[in-house]
């Protein structure tokens, strides 16, 4: 996938670092550390399901370290440890949230990749963290129905720019995405995310798909799903050949 970003790659000794053109080298030979120091690594938190690490940088400011973590049964066997097939993960992850953002799509900003190894490698992605925000699952219990509707909404804009875009987002649930103080929301995780070639009623009728099966996971309200669901369905009619 190409991108509209210039990206540097730096070798450090074993790690490849990757950022803006930019980033000053020493700034890059400091985010290093926040890669392989795997002391304050724990789970969960903004950025997904993957195993996350917050760190402050004076030059950046607050920074959310992505390691990329296997699921499933072979975590157990793996690691974080992935066989080379194609790009590195975490650079077309990279590439992928300086897409989405420069098409007006609100999603962290990422600041770097750092690669460790060759055939088999480790990966992280180094993000900007995204303060003060809830995540939409949650939206409803602890702000009421009214904040999460206007959240919903948005969140419904923010999708029909993807599909304006012909960009699929694998695995958009109530989890992947947050909102902050303001009510801005934000969409993360586009770990897997795919450019799609079909028309796009058909990529609206993916996200309808999944955002359903998401609201029952989640054990939200089916109202929930309709209210976005609805939104979707008035764009990208089937009739209009597109």
């Amino acid at each position: 996938m190409s991108s509209e970003e210039n990206i540097v790659e730096h070798q450090i000794g074993r790690l490849l670092i990757g950022a803006a053109a930019e980033l000053p080298l020493a700034l890059c030979k400091k985010l290093l550390g926040l890669c392989t120091d795997s002391g304050s690594m724990r789970r969960g938190g903004v950025v997904g399901p993957q195993g996350i690490t917050r760190h402050q940088i004076d030059e950046v400011g607050r920074v959310v370290v992505k390691h990329y973590v296997r699921g499933g049964l072979l975590r157990y066997f793996m690691g974080r440890r992935y066989l080379k097939s194609g790009e590195y993960r975490s650079r077309v992850e990279y590439r992928m949230l300086s897409k989405v953002r420069s098409l007006g799509i609100s999603a962290p900003k990422p600041i770097a990749y750092v690669v460790e190894g060759g055939l088999w490698y480790r990966t992280w992605l180094l993000l900007t963290e995204l303060e003060g925000v809830v995540a939409l699952a949650d939206l409803a219990e602890i702000s009421g129905t009214d904040r999460f509707e206007q959240a919903l909404s948005r969140l419904a804009e923010q999708v029909e720019r993807l599909i304006e875009n012909r960009v699929f987002h694998v695995d958009l649930h109530p989890g992947n995405v947050v909102v902050d103080g303001s009510g801005q929301i934000y969409i993360l995780d586009f770990d897997k995310a795919t450019i799609f070639n079909g028309k796009l009623n058909q990529l609206r009728d993916l996200y309808l798909h999944r955002w359903r099966r998401a609201v029952i996971k989640h054990n939200l309200p089916e109202s929930f799903s309709e209210l976005f669901c609805s939104k979707l369905r008035r764009r990208f009619d089937e009739t209009k050949n597109l």
